[in-house]
């Protein structure tokens, strides 16, 4: 399977964002797209992640509440992916690795880009097929409905499906396992 080890490392070095709250998110790159422009934030809606090829350098909600008590910028690096998930009744929390607190100006004078549509939806595996001698067969995967096991791999492969991470084992087949998170049911779970 030499064809995902060469996917996954063209795509694994951008920060991302992925936008599980009912909240809308400012989504800030300063490089990707425009190396000798102002730095640009995009209007990420509810349900939706940054685009794969985006390196996503920083996050805050639109309506100006803070996330987890800060109102302006939280600073992301390359390789890592910040999970925004919906915390009581208005609040928001963050799943990511590290994150600092930068000011407001921390990236210069940003342009708001305010057109809905930037972010790609979240798709995830919702059920799993599988027969006892071969293990699991297919996967059902919103939005697609039923994939083979191939291409369930090359889809997580190439970042289109957020509940699942591929494992490249030394000796053997590569397959795919649950995202390690409390929040979401692990693919045994799921069984049709």
């Amino acid at each position: 399977m030499p064809q995902i080890k060469n996917i996954i490392s063209k795509f694994k070095g951008n920060g991302k964002v992925k936008n599980h709250s009912s909240k809308d998110i400012w989504v800030i790159e300063t490089t990707t797209n425009h190396p000798h422009g102002p730095p640009i934030a995009h209007k990420l809606l509810s349900k939706t992640k940054s685009p794969i090829k985006i390196d996503a350098d920083g996050f805050k909600r639109v309506d100006g509440k803070p996330i987890e008590k800060h109102s302006t910028w939280w600073k992301i690096w390359d390789y890592f992916t910040a999970d925004l998930y919906d915390d009581g009744v208005d609040g928001i929390k963050v799943d990511v690795s590290i994150r600092i607190k930068v000011k407001e100006n921390h990236f210069g004078r940003v342009v708001y880009d305010t057109h809905p549509g930037w972010g790609v939806p979240i798709r995830e595996i919702t059920k799993i097929e599988r027969k006892r001698k071969d293990g699991i067969t297919r996967y059902f995967v919103e939005d697609i409905g039923w994939v083979s096991k191939e291409r369930a791999i090359a889809m997580t492969a190439k970042g289109q499906i957020d509940n699942a991470v591929l494992v490249t084992p030394k000796n053997g087949a590569p397959y795919l396992r649950s995202v390690p998170d409390k929040t979401r049911p692990n693919f045994r779970d799921l069984i049709v």
